[in-house]
């Protein structure tokens, strides 16, 4: 599959504040690639460079090999959706979308072609001759989509387009969204600050903080292997214990919890790190509360299993959550799929999966590698 976009050791300085330091991305053809991170982490700054209505202070962008810091906004044939949507309110649903067209002085019967085709794929056929004013939230962000896309561009990028929906529409949006990408088949940059939007419609996900990629990989990878403390906890609930390696059996990784005195078996064998994990190194383990096994009690104890009390549930129509605690007052987070109710002073026990924990290497400052 040939890059579609290549991000190269870019910068961008606003005076002496750093919003994007050294972004290295190569997004392929067809990939639907979202920038996830918290407000200010440089997410949307990168987008603009990408779109050209921001100038790069340092490195390059390469659309299909060819540097693109020089070529102006429309020659770079890129689609966008802002979060507010920019509609044009004087002018029709029709004329949004056929604006673009018109820009390129394409036949009347070219544009209407074009442009039925677009309302037919976000499904707003017969909303030609409405007004912004005269549609729903969910509505206009359709139009948007359907100008963005209907002059056929080779990346399409979309800033936080489902903020301003309220939670169903924004859930019907995404499988919409999933939708278009493969019927289309473009190549997408999504920025969010919605984990859940990331996971659920991304090829791959590019999590930033401070300006920083902190990892880039596929939703699994992401979700299930962090590569450092702050992706663990900003991607998902997490638990965290953090000690020193005192075995290595091939993939069995044994480690000593310091604060607690756990002793802890991760099986790694599907989990890549940058760096070899040897005997006496310091780390953390995590593991996703979706993969904490709970058990009634009745179960023997040993390495990862916990004997635990219930604080407290929280039902969230697809899972229960549960928030318990050892009587060392280790802090544990679980989830079962569906409705459950081990009610508050419930006694339980609890298994931290070997194959679900992921172990993050501390470097000497005791900091993990960002």
């Amino acid at each position: 599959m040939s890059t579609a976009v290549r991000i190269e050791n870019v910068i961008k300085r606003f005076g002496k504040f750093v919003a994007n330091d050294n972004v290295n991305l190569d997004i392929k053809s067809g990939d639907f690639v979202s920038l996830l991170g918290p407000s200010g982490c440089g997410k949307t700054t990168l987008l603009s460079m990408i779109l050209g209505i921001q100038d790069i202070t340092e490195g390059n962008i390469f659309f299909d090999d060819k540097p693109v810091q020089d070529i102006p906004i429309y020659k770079r044939d890129v689609g966008m959706v802002f979060q507010n949507y920019a509609l044009f309110p004087h002018m029709t649903v029709y004329d949004n979308v056929a604006f673009g067209l018109k820009m390129r002085k394409l036949s009347k019967e070219e544009i209407k072609k074009m442009v039925t085709e677009a309302l037919s794929l976000v499904k707003l056929e017969g909303l030609e001759k409405r007004y912004p004013r005269e549609l729903s939230g969910g509505q206009q962000q359709r139009v948007a989509f359907a100008r963005a896309i209907v002059v056929k561009p080779r990346v399409l990028l979309l800033d936080e387009p489902l903020s301003n929906l309220d939670a169903q529409l924004r859930e019907e949006m995404r499988f919409e969204l999933k939708r278009l990408h493969k019927a289309l088949g473009i190549t997408t940059i999504y920025v969010t600050h919605d984990q859940i939007e990331a996971l659920s419609m991304s090829t791959k996900i590019a999590v930033m903080k401070d300006g920083i990629v902190q990892q880039y990989g596929t939703p699994l990878q992401i979700f299930h292997t962090p590569a450092n403390n702050f992706v663990a906890k900003f991607v998902g609930y997490s638990n965290f214990l953090t000690g020193t390696v005192i075995k290595v059996e091939d993939n069995l990784i044994t480690m000593k919890d310091e604060k607690y005195g756990y002793v802890i078996e991760a099986d790694i064998t599907e989990q890549k790190y940058k760096e070899e994990i040897n005997m006496g190194d310091k780390v953390t383990a995590t593991i996703k509360p979706e993969s904490v096994q709970l058990l009634d009690g009745t179960g023997t104890g040993g390495q990862n299993v916990f004997d635990v009390v219930v604080q407290m549930n929280d039902y969230t129509g697809t899972a229960t959550r549960y928030e318990l605690t050892t009587k060392e007052g280790f802090e544990v987070k679980a989830s079962e799929p569906g409705y459950s109710n081990y009610p508050q002073g419930t006694h339980m026990k609890v298994v931290f999966r070997k194959d679900r924990m992921t172990l993050i290497k501390m470097n000497e400052g005791g900091m993990q590698h960002e």
